[in-house]
């Protein structure tokens, strides 16, 4: 007699080696996946707190830089599988990022670390991948840094440019040559930032409520004072279309904000998703259009707004649980299916995968032995599939690997702020697919919700798609025939438009709107059916 054993099924099994113990908290540090020896396989890396309760000597308690290989051994020849690749003394909050700083064609990590217990003293540091002197611990890469402070620096990031190193607080540190690091004076404190296409140009989130754009120097191009307090690190991608940049700041109170290169708040924005945001903006075609959509959490929705700052269809999904989600999404598909995928955590443990339509994907939700606060990440695995890592604060850290192939230009959003130097930075160029040959498609028109009551504050959304920009006005009849109202919708041509009715003062019953478009020498007409309940 025979009996095979299968951990997992047949859509996801836990990887090899894993989860490996961290010793101690990561915090809100994700996963970061990166190549650090160039045989074109990725490692794991995650920086921790301070593991040990030393006695009280001013200085706070040493944390850990780890890096596993995908076979669960320690990236730094050891005899264990402990994974450490640094300690120090001092916390590690911030993830690391992973660059060839020295451009020397090998990569170090950088992170930064609070170091005193008084004055939280903040400090970034940079080590190479290599132990030469033999302690166990990797090589610091530079003395410069060392000498660098920042205090009292109440929250901080760590982003990597081509050649800058920047940490939320209040300053910035600028690599100017190879062997020259050099402290830049700040202005204010920086709670976010991204990369703005080329090497010395950052997009900040300052004090909180304002953006500013800094490029090759401390004083800011511009500022711009939203009135709102912010969330997490902008996005930067090609979202409107052709070679510009546009800027997605997300606000703690639910507004989404879309600028332009100059600092200006593009229409028709903000929008307000009515619940609270306390994460950072990932960037995707979830539809298949060609052109870029904005992902993000809040509450306990995954939503999904286009460039015109309309949902996609199937969104939000209600994530099933009791707390806010915390932690930015990643997209990637992981499933083989040739369709988007978006990946979030939750504080019971559990990793969520959803399609562009909306569904759960096979074989999930993934489990974790503590509470999810911080990004998911994928990654390629030594057989070429599709991965997905995470770390809990029950101290470890988790992967799997999926049954089907790992697509790079299916994963356009692969770990907390795109990439392993966190810079926020989507530069693909987008391809516009129109969804239909049609100038207004019918079947594409409808309301939601449908009926609309008092649970959803007597409003209901008439959606609509245009192939082209468009002009468009909207009739409200009731059964009878007569009109009772009329107003003109937005036209935004390629995507998905929508328009709010509000039947507060509507008295129960069936009513038809008939949506009209024209524009470009093209016209198109839809009704549909809207049930108002009081």
């Amino acid at each position: 007699m025979t009996a095979r054993i299968q951990v997992g099924d047949e859509e996801v099994r836990p990887l090899a080696g894993f989860p490996k113990n961290m010793r101690a908290a990561a915090g809100i540090s994700p996963v970061v996946a990166a190549d650090l020896d160039g045989d074109g396989i990725s490692e794991l890396l995650i920086s921790t707190s301070g593991k040990n309760s030393s006695a009280d000597t001013g200085y706070l308690p040493s944390g850990d830089i780890l890096a596993w290989r995908q076979n669960g051994n320690s990236f730094l020849p050891r005899t264990d599988s402990l994974g450490t690749f640094v300690s120090y003394p001092g916390w590690f909050y911030s993830p690391p990022i992973v660059y060839d700083f020295a451009k020397n064609g090998t990569v170090q990590i950088a992170t930064f670390r609070y170091y005193r217990r008084s004055s939280l003293y903040g400090q970034p540091i940079i080590f190479n991948t290599v132990d030469i002197d033999g302690d166990g611990s990797a090589d610091s890469a530079r003395s410069p840094i060392t000498s660098l402070y920042a205090q009292d620096v109440p929250y901080y990031q760590i982003a990597g440019g081509k050649t800058w190193v920047i940490w939320a607080g209040h300053g910035l540190v600028t690599q100017d040559s190879p062997d020259m690091i050099r402290l830049l004076a700040g202005n204010g404190k920086y709670s976010g930032a991204a990369t703005f296409g080329n090497e010395n140009h950052f997009i900040l989130i300052t004090n909180d409520s304002s953006v500013s754009s800094v490029n090759g120097a401390a004083a800011p191009q511009w500022e711009v004072l939203l009135a709102n307090p912010l969330s997490g690190s902008p996005a930067v991608a090609k979202l409107i279309g052709g070679e510009s940049l546009e800027i997605v700041v997300l606000g703690k109170n639910g507004q989404v904000f879309v600028l332009d290169s100059a600092g200006n708040v593009l229409r028709p924005f903000p929008v307000n998703v009515q619940e609270s945001i306390s994460t950072s903006p990932a960037i995707a075609d979830v539809d298949g259009d060609g052109k870029k959509d904005i992902v993000f959490t809040a509450g306990e929705r995954i939503y999904a707004l286009n460039s015109a700052g309309f949902p996609l269809d199937y969104f939000p999904i209600k994530v099933p649980t009791k707390n806010p989600l915390v932690a930015s999404p990643v997209i990637g598909d992981i499933d083989g299916d040739g369709v988007l995928d978006i990946l979030v955590g939750t504080e019971e443990g559990l990793i969520f995968a959803y399609n562009a339509h909306g569904k759960l994907l096979a074989g999930f939700p993934l489990q974790t032995g503590g509470r999810l606060v911080a990004s998911p990440t994928l990654f390629k695995t030594q057989s070429g599939r599709a991965g997905v890592a995470i770390a809990s604060d029950d101290h470890f850290l988790y992967a799997w690997e999926m049954n089907s192939p790992y697509d790079s230009s299916k994963t356009p959003w692969p770990m907390y702020l795109h990439d392993a130097q966190h810079t926020g930075y989507e530069g693909s160029a987008p391809v516009p697919r129109p969804l239909t040959s049609e100038f207004f498609p019918a079947s594409r028109a409808y309301n939601w919700p449908n009926p609309v009551d008092r649970a959803h504050g007597y409003k209901t959304h008439i959606r609509y798609y245009v192939k082209n920009p468009a002009n468009v006005h909207i009739r409200i009849f009731d059964l009878a025939g007569d009109q009772v109202t009329e107003f003109d919708g937005p036209g935004a041509g390629g995507l998905d438009n929508e328009v709010d009715w509000n039947v507060a003062n509507i008295q129960s019953g069936i009513y038809f709107a008939r949506i009209e478009a024209a524009g470009s020498g093209e016209g198109g007409s839809a009704v549909i059916k809207i049930a108002v309940v009081k």
